[in-house]
């Protein structure tokens, strides 16, 4: 039987109702209130040690949403002793500092104030007693627990003053704070406090005064009874003794309590006292009685020689009186059990109290008085069921010696009495496992109309161990009985079954469906029994109503992984969940979110399946929904597979890809349209055009088929000047060509004349873009550009549209070169590609000309090198000249800075630098140049190649001892451009081409024919060179019909330039004039605009080279005007384009007069006329006759007409064939435009009559002419 202590614990701060006692409050409570400390039994209970797999459940526990949860974990970790833990249990310290933050958590949720803070307070209070069990490692945490003394909740600053007290000195500096709370008007705080008081050893200061409220009248009996328990918690009872002994009389049954414990605190130092407490025993007030013999069974053995007193008491009339005398004898050992004989026969007395304290006598003897177990045995059958209850009630308490009767003590599970029954299932509990066998008979009693027996059996099989585990779905009900003893002795008999296996714990998630009230605790204790087991505690997690759903966690995602392992443990309880209605249905739902948020794979299809149909068979409407993504991944599955085959299919074409630049055969296949479209399935032509990377390879395979006009192998990067400028046109800023054109991106035109470097340009951008190029000369794309591409990739002929399309996505840089050199119609279809490719990469490249660049392309003028460039230009040159050469290193750079100096300097004409400029400035001539400088020769900058070929001439008549055959080599060249052929044919000239590959004037690439043998190709290094050739066949007599069957043909235009420096003056004014015509007509002045140009920088250079004449450098031609042209040396000669005959002049012809003229910039020109007697010739004059003229303006007719007809007739001389077109322009060349300005005014007054007078009769018609042409431009 339970002491009344338990039930019956003392006030410590009763309501006063006299000052002087309130007075007294703080210094009572300080001395006092110590003696509380006891829990209210006999002796305080040991605490259990901490097991593994109990720490791991309560530690998952923490881990839970619900603070409640974890309340009730803190307060279950504090249950044990944990300061000194086994060695395989540690409190990991993360642990202990996640509880120390609890110490400030603040709940957040929508319920109220007070409820929120009951939540805090909950958590604080808890968190506060694990850190006071956890010992040395929470003290640490000291300052923050002092800190909740203060807080409003008496449980909380209860808890924080224990936890305290338990640091001892370590906590001293709150002491202060401790004091405090004695005057708490909370009495479980008061004594709280004077326990941690009397922990840190300072309340035994207070023991006098305490003592003095032992006998003070006034003082409330609550406080005597305080003060007596303090002196005896405090060892100083015995000081005090003769004043603690007459309370045991006191007529409140709680101060005669109080001063039995003290007393019995004293051990054997109270026997002195044993008379009097003796007589007590026969007291007539059962209080006083049940006092003393408190005092016996606290002293224990040292009282032994009272037994027989106490046995007497056994049968006392008041029940209290009689079980505490049997716990006397517990208390007192085995040197009571030689009384057993005299406890026997009250197991038959006709009080059922006296019985059951014989019973508990005897229990408590336990082996002691197993001898008299035969006497007991018979007594269960006993007719009085209470006896029966007290045998076997004996016979449990007896252990294991006691199991042979345990088949009598299981009959009597059945019993008709309650009590029966209880007992005898709590015998058999107190068997252990000794008494398994008899489990399944328990289990039964969980059910029993009587709660006291369903606790009972609960508590059996509890104490058998792990081996009724299996009975815990059968106990775990019981957890949600109304009576709170019932429900702890239930969690207490399922926590010594170890962890429960996973089907064991639905039983428990279960309950808290039902009772929401008691989730937290219902949720620890599935995380206790669970003992931290992994499949156990997902779920917890995912079941039994948790604060917080795994899939509501908004910080984490339910990966394939976890939600794999969440079903196939749901799929494993479905069938143990048959029974729970409540958690089967969170269970559907469950089912249907993780199917619902997991990304699923194909091998997951079964596990699916199964909770399909498992939702299925119960008609879950869940059911459609679990379904629905089965079909999504059939549907995936499918997709999966057809991805596969697509995979599959792409690597095979990704190996032909990569076989493809090396497989002529695997070429054949793909650019065929029909293997392409039926093996590709239509997409991978779709993919060869779009994606970059292929597009790249299907061409890179022709890179060099499709540069090989560019003639890469044989370009010198040494020989490109890089330092080059251009302008967009119309515009004035200019920029290096590197930056304007560094990449292409858009059309781009490429404008400038020849030997600019446009070509070099083009070749150096291919060589070097590191992109696939395509190097196209403009006459291959009279056809189309793409037609001019297809020819060089034969393969594509067997998808034209393959190869259109490929170009359409910019696969290629497509550099067009030498527009200049075809017709209009070429340039029109070319203007077209461009105009059709907005973006394309493309450049065009063209010498100036009267045409109209693609509207969308961006035109860039190759600027003309300035002097520092000419200079840098020449020095660059040294890496591309031969070894051998006669001038190079230094002296070379010395004669390059020497020429310089000689062709520009300050004391040059305007007219004269710009003339020299023109040439300099043209990097194919200034290669030339730099060649002659090498040679040690002195350029002739009009006639450079001319001086090229010499040198080449010349070595090429020692080697061969024949001069080298010029006409011949030039007629093939001719014929060469006539038929639009590149390469020049070595079969009849091969000694020619390899003498002039060594000055740098042809080049040679070595290619394949069909039957791979290797043959050469050569080439003219530079369009001027193969002009200058065909210029030869254009000076030759009979040929000289040439220079006019190729004015429109864009081919010559180059020949024609070169012209204008080449032909004698006169044929070359004369040729000027039919150009200018030709432009009339065609609306095209390129070639003439050039060709005056160059023409007015032959007259300059040639005024400054011969100073002795004008006309000196064709004086082998003309010597019979050496002695005109030695006095005409200084005169300033200009020459306006005129008339020169009706038949070579048309209506249209005057529009370009004032346009074309040229100047010969001579610095000392005389306005004088030649003299007749310095000539030497004799010219005699007619008179002049009936005309008014004044003397001036007759003198003027007669000096014009004597130089007219003495021009005319030094001319007749040298070339007796001149045409009247030629006599014009000589002596438009000879006459300056002052005399002929004087002429004319001469001739205002109607001179014209007089002035054919004054000529001869073979002049006449002619001299009219030339000065009608001077009267009518």
């Amino acid at each position: 039987m339970p002491h009344r202590g338990h039930a019956d614990c003392p006030k410590l701060f009763p309501t006063f109702k006299t000052s002087v006692t309130q007075s007294l409050c703080f210094l009572l409570a300080l001395l006092v209130a110590v003696l509380l400390i006891v829990n209210g039994s006999h002796a305080e209970e040991k605490k259990p040690e901490l097991e593994s797999w109990q720490l791991k459940g309560i530690v998952a526990a923490l881990d839970d949403h619900d603070p409640l949860v974890w309340a009730e974990a803190l307060n279950k970790l504090s249950t044990y002793k944990l300061d000194q833990l086994k060695h395989s249990v540690e409190i990991p310290k993360d642990r202990i500092d996640k509880i120390a933050k609890l110490l400030t958590y603040k709940h957040e949720s929508d319920e109220t104030e007070n409820e929120r803070k009951s939540v805090e307070s909950k958590v604080h209070a808890s968190a506060v007693k694990a850190l006071g069990e956890i010992g040395p490692a929470a003290y640490k945490y000291a300052p923050q627990i002092a800190e909740l003394l203060t807080d409003e909740d008496s449980d909380v600053h209860d808890s924080a003053v224990l936890t305290l007290g338990k640091m001892g000195a370590t906590a001293s500096e709150y002491i202060s704070k401790i004091a405090k709370l004695l005057i708490d008007s909370d009495g479980n705080v008061s004594r709280s406090a004077a326990k941690a008081l009397g922990q840190m050893g300072v309340a035994k200061d207070y023991a006098p005064q305490i003592a003095k409220l032992l006998t003070n009248s006034d003082t409330d009996s609550d406080i005597r009874a305080s003060a007596a328990s303090a002196l005896g918690q405090m060892g100083v009872a015995k000081d005090y003794a003769s004043r603690i002994l007459p309370l045991l009389t006191d007529s409140d049954s709680n101060v005669g309590y109080s001063a039995a414990w003290a007393l019995g605190q004293m051990g054997a130092a109270a026997s002195e006292y044993f008379p009097q407490i003796l007589e007590l025993l026969t007291d007539s007030d059962s209080d006083v009685r049940y006092n003393a013999i408190e005092v016996l069974g606290e002293i224990g053995a040292a009282a032994s020689e009272h037994i027989p007193q106490i046995i007497e008491r056994l049968t006392d009339s008041d029940s209290n009186v009689s079980s505490n005398a049997a716990w006397a004898l517990h208390e007192m050992g085995t040197v009571a059990s030689k009384y057993t004989p005299q406890i026997l026969p009250l197991l038959t007395h006709s009080d059922s109290n006296v019985r059951a304290s014989a019973a508990s006598a005897l229990g408590a003897m336990g082996t002691a008085a197993s001898d008299y177990v035969d006497q007991i045995l018979p007594l269960l059958t006993h007719s009085k069921n209470s006896v029966s209850a007290s045998a076997a009630s004996a016979l449990g308490q007896m252990g294991a010696p006691a199991y042979k009767y345990s088949h009598q003590i299981a009959k009597l599970l059945t019993h008709s009495d309650s009590n029966v029954r209880d007992s005898a299932a709590s015998a058999l509990g107190q068997m252990g496992a000794a008494a398994s066998e008899y489990a399944p008979q328990i289990a039964k009693r969980l059910t029993d109309s009587n709660s006291w027996v369903r606790r009972s059996a609960a508590e059996a099989l509890g104490k058998m161990g792990g081996a009724p585990s299996e009975y815990a779905p059968q106990i775990i009900p019981l957890l949600t009985e109304s009576e709170s003893w019932v429900r702890e002795s239930v969690a207490e008999a399922l926590e010594r079954m170890a962890p429960l296996e996973v089907k064991h714990l639905l039983s428990v998630l279960n309950q808290v469906y039902w009772y929401q009230r008691e989730a937290p605790s219902l949720r620890f204790l599935a995380y206790f029994l669970s003992g931290g087991e992994e499949n156990s505690l997902v779920l917890i997690k995912w079941l039994g109503s948790p604060e917080q759903y795994p899939h509501q966690n908004k910080d984490q995602t339910i990966n394939h992984q976890e939600g794999l392992e969440v079903l196939n443990l749901f799929a494993e309880i479905w069938e143990d969940t048959q029974s729970l209605s409540k958690l089967r249905k969170d269970l559907e739902r469950q089912i249907a979110i993780v199917v619902d948020k997991v990304n699923w794979e194909q091998a997951d299809m079964e596990l699916l399946k199964e909770h399909h149909d498992n939702l299925k068979s119960i008609d879950s409407q869940l059911a459609a929904a679990v379904n629905a993504q089965i079909i999504a991944l059939e549907g995936k599955h499918w997709f999966l597979i057809a991805f596969k085959l697509w995979l599959i299919h792409v690597s095979g074409w990704l190996l032909l890809i990569i076989i493809y630049p090396r497989s002529s055969q695997v070429q054949a296949l793909i650019w065929d349209r029909k293997f392409r479209t039926i093996v590709g399935l239509g997409y991978i032509s779709v993919a060869l055009t779009w994606i970059p990377w292929l597009r790249y390879r299907l061409l890179a395979p022709f890179r060099e088929v499709l540069v090989a006009d560019a003639s890469l192998d044989s370009f010198d990067p040494q020989a490109y000047f890089p330092n080059s400028y251009v302008k967009i046109r119309r515009a004035t800023h200019t920029q290096p060509i590197q930056t304007a054109i560094g990449q292409l991106q858009s059309p781009i035109v490429l404008e400038g004349e020849s030997g600019l470097g446009k070509s070099m340009f083009l070749r150096n951008l291919v060589k070097t873009s590191g992109r696939l190029s395509v190097y196209l000369p403009a006459s291959q794309c009279a056809g189309g550009v793409v037609e001019a591409i297809q020819a060089k990739l034969p393969i594509a002929a067997h998808d034209p549209l393959f190869l259109q399309s490929l170009i359409n996505y910019n696969t290629l840089d497509i550099c067009i070169d030498g527009l200049n050199e075809v017709s209009p119609d070429t340039r029109a279809t070319i203007n077209t590609f461009v105009e059709h490719h907005v973006h394309g990469h493309i450049i065009l490249t063209t010498q100036p000309l009267e045409w109209k660049p693609p509207a969308t392309a961006k035109t860039y003028v190759l600027q003309p090198l300035k002097r520092q460039q000419i200079a840098e230009f020449l020095t660059s040159r040294q890496g591309i000249l031969p070894e051998d050469v006669p001038v190079s290193g230094v002296e070379y750079e010395q004669a390059c800075d020497d020429y310089l100096a000689s062709q520009l300097h300050q004391t040059q004409s305007k007219q004269e630098l710009t003339a020299v400029r023109r040439f300099l400035s043209n990097p194919m001539d200034l290669t030339l140049v730099a060649q002659l400088l090498a040679q040690g020769k002195d350029p002739d900058l009009l006639n450079l190649q001319q001086q090229q070929y010499e040198i080449m001439a010349e070595d090429y008549q020692q080697i061969h001892l024949c001069p080298f055959p010029l006409a011949e080599f030039a007629e093939t060249v001719y014929q060469m451009r006539l038929h639009d052929q590149i390469t020049i044919p070595e079969n009849d000239c091969l000694d020619e081409l390899q003498c002039m590959e060594r000055y740098k004037m042809v080049l040679t690439r070595q290619q394949k024919d069909g039957f791979g043998r290797t043959y050469r190709e050569w080439y003219f290094r530079h369009d001027k060179i193969q002009e200058y050739f065909i210029v030869q066949t254009f000076l030759k007599t009979e040929n000289r019909e040439r220079q006019h069957e190729h004015l429109s043909d864009p081919r010559f235009r180059g020949v024609y330039l070169l012209l204008a420096t080449l032909l004698e003056v006169n044929q070359a004014l004369v040729l000027r004039e039919v150009l200018i015509q030709s432009a009339a007509e065609t609306k095209d002045h390129a070639v003439s605009d050039q060709f005056i140009q160059r023409f007015n920088s032959r007259q300059e250079l040639t005024q400054t080279t011969n100073k002795d004449g004008v006309l000196a450098l064709y004086q082998k031609h003309y010597q019979d005007l050496i002695e005109i042209a030695r006095l005409q040396a200084s005169r300033l000669i200009t020459v306006e384009n005129n008339a020169m005959s009706e038949s070579t002049s048309d209506s249209n012809h005057s529009n370009y007069h004032s346009k074309y003229q040229f100047q010969y910039d001579q610095s000392q020109y005389q306005n004088s006329f030649v003299d007749t007697a310095q000539s030497g010739s004799q010219q005699e004059f007619k008179p002049i006759q009936n005309n008014n003229y004044a003397p001036e303006q007759k003198q003027t007719l007669s000096e014009a007409a004597a130089e007219i007809q003495q021009l005319l007739k030094q001319l007749e001389q040298s070339n007796p064939n001149a045409t009247d077109l030629e006599k014009t322009a000589f002596v438009n060349i000879a006459i300056p435009a002052s005399t002929k300005q004087r002429l004319l005014s001469a001739l205002e007054s109607g001179g014209k009559e007089a002035l054919r007078e004054l000529l001869d009769n073979p002049y006449v018609n002619v001299g009219m002419a030339i000065v009608e042409g001077w009267q009518n431009p």
